[in-house]
């Protein structure tokens, strides 16, 4: 296997694609899984918080990894970073930018991002941006840049349903070695959180708080735990 080069992103290894419950999103996951078999393309997610960019990232990075390939991540949200980095990434066969709207209003990351991607595209490597809003609602970026956005494919997350919430939430469970019960997820949904993310969050707590209490979850036990 290639060497890594060292990053400072705390990657999840439960976040693949075998574990993303898709609903509505069949194409988009299509793409993504089909990425490291392509060259020079690109890729755009968006959509709300929550609702699952970082786990299709994640497991985009997971893949290429597996596959004996090199893939750059960049957690826009992460302090401390600079434009200047990508330059570090030029020779990897993917370049992953996850939650580029805290920084894309910045001229030196749009100048940085924009030279990233002809590199990446000229050379067939392939590249994924994730953000909450489509690139077409970016006000005062470079047109260039914009149309580099643009020019490849760009997939709207779709939100998931109640039913398909509690799917996930308790195929996550059992990954955990937890059994949700339907009637237990279902007051969880109700009375809870409705973001994505912080329903996986709460998951681990839950999953830590059963194993210290030894506790199944019951609607009692997440009142407590998560005080619904």
């Amino acid at each position: 296997m290639k060497e890594q080069i060292p990053l400072t992103i705390q990657f999840d290894e439960i976040l693949n694609f075998e574990n993303f419950l898709i609903g509505q999103n069949k194409q988009a996951v299509k793409h993504l899984i089909s990425l490291h078999h392509q060259h020079s393309q690109s890729i755009f997610l968006h959509g709300t918080s929550g609702i699952g960019k970082t786990h299709l990232a994640q497991a985009v990075f997971h893949q290429y990894n597996n596959n004996d390939k090199l893939c750059g991540y960049v957690d826009a949200s992460e302090e401390g970073i600079q434009p200047m980095m990508l330059e570090g990434l030029q020779n990897f066969d993917c370049l992953i930018m996850d939650g580029i709207d805290s920084i894309i209003e910045d001229i030196s990351w749009q100048e940085a991002i924009f030279h990233a991607f002809n590199r990446f595209i000229q050379k067939g490597g392939n590249i994924l941006f994730s953000a909450l809003e489509s690139p077409k609602a970016f006000e005062s970026i470079l047109p260039d840049l914009s149309s580099r956005f643009l020019s490849g494919y760009v997939f709207q997350l779709v939100e998931l349903s109640d039913e398909e919430k509690l799917l996930a939430l308790q195929n996550r469970a059992l990954e955990f070695g937890l059994g949700l019960p339907t009637e237990v997820g279902q007051f969880w949904l109700t009375h809870g959180s409705r973001d994505n993310a912080i329903l996986f969050s709460q998951l681990r707590e839950l999953d830590s708080a059963s194993l210290s209490h030894k506790r199944k979850l019951t609607i009692p036990f997440l009142k407590q735990e998560l005080d619904l």
